[in-house]
């Protein structure tokens, strides 16, 4: 495949001459990715632009003609313009997205629109914030028609989806200074992530350079050097493997690779970038790996060995990142140093590199090596510059002084942590978790509900104080029989089947050093017989406090009152890195249908002694649905968590984790039975309220996608894959950050009808997940919109060839050789369809019948719909 490049040579942007006022040459230069500028007219090349909405663009611009009245709707634009400034967005545009798709509708392709927004993060939305005022040095561009403030990535996103490609960003500063550390400090304390301020205080306006045009999926940019030679390798190896979705650009060359990547980055079109350096002989594994796991925060290929010799060449972002940490540092001569600030910036503007293992090391000339007096200059600026980062500390942990000595340091000894376990037949499991962690606890305190098994005798060989009391379907009174008898400072809590990895095992000797600390999330992941879920946290190590129990007799919590006790103390809950698998999952260890009914009885049973517990409605309602209840005996249930949830005061809602889960799972309960208005109620409430889950912009997403509102489907479904990686209090449905969220965006752009970027983002859902045959019914669907049926076909062979049979895939094609005339084979595919699962039966035997002449095709059976394919799935 031919892959088109292009080398771009250095842009000078034209400037327009100087006004007659005679202040044009004294504006200070501003500076992006691009040439600078002192002012956003400087950046339009074609004639007299069109102003909106203020016509402040002087005798060089044009003035749009302002709406009636102080809250007349939309933009007004005449068609054709090709040269537009908009130097505020007031209230009376409405929403960014509706204003853009309307500007793209007028603005020829080609055309090019520039932005002049507020801020959301600016000093003076700081100030109405912290104030409740504007200063009076603050601008003020209406104060009647006010001016929307936005994020630089949601500016980002809305133009790509209009159809502009974003070319460069420049965000004006307010001041010239940076937040003293005190202030940072200060705002850490009050719950701000404020680390921008650190080098650079926000910027009160963003500057926005666009065409209008449709983006490429991706670009690769290459530093070139002063060996063309290499650039020359560098191209060779990418024609053997880039998709020609994406397009390739070698900067100029420059006395930096960070301004040679900056230059390229204003003329790519990709909405990912990939940055390389010329000689870099990239592996086209390592391209896929980045690909298929880039959501916001930036990817980077770390060596098999952990180094990162080849500094930001192999860097993937997208535009929306680039743009949000901004320019590359090209003031700095030295590429080292250069890299490392943009590192330490991305971290700062909430957008830090995630490292991730290559199966390859980096082929490449690595970082230019400079002078080293040069080297020693800009490395000791730079330690100045970020003297003090390290010394930042998260809330709670400058309250040293507040926090009551802990009973081991006034008794000068390590901390005794008590390991407390609840056990019926488990000599399965119990010795291997007992081992793992003896050396690391100074007592077991085990509460026997029964056993029949060798399960006290394994427990006493460990040295463990046994108690028994009979099992009545109730967890947290043995729990709390166990902390009754424990007297370490700590509380260990594990099941049998759960075992410590070992890695982890040190951890928890210094975890028990932490005087600020209640308790700790631990990271628990299932592990199945085809492999281990991502797992969430639970707190299941926590302090000894005065009042601690356990409530609810099924899915105990302990956090409630531990909360409550370690408030007055100003101790509070901390992540850690232990990790704990869970084998209790395992097909031979679970009978699900019988737990789950046994958990639905319990759960019925507290509700008639607490019938207003939010908690446990929503345990209910999760019960019935993994036991297979049907919808209508499900939805009250969670209808009536929703109206507790709702009635407890807005300062509690964000106590309660599970809100928003109870939301997802009664928006999916409405969905499952076509009540979707209800279900998009519940949404939009949920999100308005509730501290939000992957499952609810799932929903949200699901919903977008079935109103087709597919721009708010793509943003829903951008937010799953900012979860990649993370993990939470609540589980994550496996996938829906990663592969299902890849093919959701698929199918809105497909709704939006591009193809391009729909195939694009299939691709990286194949490789995500090469066995998820959703993907591959969509691609196949996708072919077909391109009027390529033997395409089509091909890719559902492809699937069969690889991963074996499928009954969805045999369908999809059994439908397709019907189309194509073909028969007699497609008789053979639905019979093969017809012994599989996946598929309703009576659809396959409609479609035989009709293949056979014996009946006619209903619309049920014309197409095999997304939807359709993934709620069998």
């Amino acid at each position: 495949m031919k892959i088109p490049q292009k080398k771009t040579e250095e842009t000078k942007v034209p400037v327009l001459p100087s006004s007659e006022d005679g202040l044009r040459d004294d504006l200070p230069l501003l500076h992006g990715f691009g040439s600078p500028i002192s002012q956003t007219r400087d950046w339009l090349r074609r004639g007299t632009p069109m102003v909106l909405p203020l016509g402040l663009g002087g005798e060089n611009c044009s003035q749009a003609p302002v709406p009636q009245g102080p809250r007349a709707p939309g933009v007004d634009l005449e068609p054709g313009s090709t040269s537009v400034l908009v130097d505020s967005w007031p209230e009376r545009f409405g929403s960014l997205e509706d204003g853009l798709a309307s500007l793209a509708a007028k603005i020829p392709e080609g055309g090019e629109l520039v932005l002049d927004l507020l801020n959301l993060q600016s000093p003076s939305m700081q100030r109405r914030s912290f104030e409740g005022r504007t200063s009076s040095f603050d601008p003020v561009p209406g104060l009647v028609d006010t001016e929307i403030p936005f994020e630089c990535a949601r500016v980002v996103g809305s133009l790509q989806r209009a159809g502009f490609i974003p070319r460069d960003c420049i965000q004006v500063p307010f001041f010239g200074h940076k937040h003293p550390i005190k202030s940072i400090q200060a705002l850490l304390e009050c719950g701000f992530s404020s680390t921008r301020s650190f080098y650079a205080i926000p910027a009160e306006r963003l500057w926005f350079r666009c065409e209008r045009g449709a983006p490429r999926v991706g670009s690769v940019l290459i530093a070139q050097g002063k060996d063309q030679a290499a650039v020359e390798r560098t191209l060779a190896r990418l024609e053997t493997f880039l998709p020609g979705s994406w397009e390739i650009l070698v900067g100029p060359e420059t006395s930096t690779e960070a301004e040679s990547w900056n230059r390229a980055v204003t003329e790519a079109k990709g909405e990912i970038l990939w940055l390389l350096r010329g000689g870099d002989l990239p592996d086209p594994g390592i391209f896929d790996l980045l690909r298929a796991s880039l959501g916001s925060r930036p990817l980077l290929a770390q060596d098999p060995d952990g180094s990162l010799r080849h500094g930001l060449a192999g860097l993937m972002l997208s535009r929306e990142a680039c743009f949000t940490v901004g320019p590359f540092p090209q003031e700095l001569q030295t590429d080292q140093v250069a890299g490392e600030e943009w590192l330490l910036r991305a971290s700062a503007a909430g957008r830090e590199v995630e490292q991730l293992p290559a199966p390859n090391p980096w082929q490449g000339p690595g970082v230019p090596v400079p002078a080293p007096l040069v080297l020693e200059e800009e490395a000791a600026a730079f330690f100045e510059r970020w003297e003090g980062v390290e010394t930042l500390q998260l809330p709670g942990q400058n309250l040293a002084a507040l926090v009551p000595t802990p009973p081991w340091v006034e008794e000068a000894r390590p901390p005794r942590i008590s390991l407390c376990m609840i056990t019926r037949n488990e000599e399965r499991f119990l010795g291997n978790c007992l081992a793992r962690v003896r050396g690391v606890v100074d007592e077991i305190v085990l509460v026997d509900t029964g056993s029949t098994d060798r399960t006290v005798e394994i427990a006493k060989s460990f040295g463990a104080k046994v108690l028994h009391m009979p099992w009545e379907e109730d967890f947290a009174t043995p729990r709390n029989l166990g902390l009754s008898h424990a007297e370490g400072d700590w509380i260990l809590v594990l099941d049998a089947d759960e075992l410590v990895e070992e890695d982890s095992v040190p951890l928890i000797r210094e975890m028990a050093l932490n005087e600020r600390a209640s308790g700790y999330h631990i990271h628990f992941v299932n592990d199945y017989e085809k492999g281990r879920t991502h797992g969430l946290t639970m707190v299941r190590m926590f302090r000894k406090l005065e009042g601690i129990h356990y409530q609810y007799r099924i899915h105990e919590q302990v956090i409630p009152s531990l909360m409550k006790a370690a408030e007055p103390l100003h101790l509070g809950l901390h992540p850690c890195e232990v990790k704990v698998i869970h084998y209790g999952y395992s097909a031979q260890v679970v009978k699900d249908r019988s737990k789950m009914e046994r958990n639905a009885r319990i759960f019925r049973e507290e509700l008639e002694k607490n019938p207003n517990d939010s908690y446990i409605l929503y345990k209910y309602g999760d019960s019935l649905r993994q036991g297979g209840h049907p919808s209508d005996e499900i939805i009250p249930v969670f209808e009536r968590a929703m109206k507790r949830m709702l009635a407890h005061p807005p300062q509690s809602w964000v106590q309660m984790p599970y809100a928003a889960e109870t939301a997802a799972l009664l928006g999916l309960e409405y969905a499952k039975v076509e009540r979707y208005q209800e279900a998009d109620r519940v949404l939009r409430t949920a999100l308005g309220r509730f501290i939000p889950t992957p499952n609810l912009f799932y929903l949200g997403a699901s919903l977008a996608t079935h109103f087709e509102r597919w721009d708010e489907g793509l943003e829903m479904y951008q937010r799953l894959l900012d979860y990649r990686g993370k993990v939470l209090v609540v589980p994550i449905q496996e996938g829906i950050d990663s592969w299902i969220a890849y093919a959701g965006m698929a199918a809105c752009w497909m709704g939006k009808g591009d193809l391009g970027r729909a195939e694009e983002l299939l691709e990286r859902a194949r490789i995500a997940k090469p066995d998820w045959e959703v993907s591959y019914l969509l691609s196949s669907g996708l072919k077909l919109r391109q009027s390529d049926p033997e395409g089509a076909l091909a890719v559902l062979i492809e699937y069969l060839e690889s991963h074996g049979e499928s009954s969805p895939i045999r369908f999809q094609g059994g439908l397709l050789l019907e189309r194509m005339g073909l028969e007699e084979q497609a008789t053979q595919w639905l019979q093969k369809a017809k012994q599989g699962k996946g598929v309703d039966p009576a659809l396959v035997a409609e479609t035989l019948s009709r293949i056979q002449g014996e009946g006619s095709q209903s619309e049920q059976s014309k197409e095999f719909s997304f939807s359709r394919t993934t709620v069998q799935t």
